[in-house]
């Protein structure tokens, strides 16, 4: 089922990753949205909201 098809709330914890905070992202998003280990993602604010996006690979 693709991501854009489904609705749905997931929580998680932050985490210390270096000196930055990382997210674990659960497996239905991961396989809702395709994501892969390498991937780039884009991350965007909105008032309070922190959204993730896939970056799609642009086709030659």
């Amino acid at each position: 089922m693709a991501i854009e098809e489904m609705s749905a709330i997931f929580e998680g914890t932050l985490v210390k990753w270096g000196n930055s905070l990382g997210v674990v992202i659960p497996k239905p998003v991961q396989r809702g949205m395709a994501l892969k280990p390498g991937e780039k993602i884009r991350f965007r604010l909105e008032k309070n909201k922190l959204c993730i996006e896939k970056i799609e690979k642009k086709e030659d």
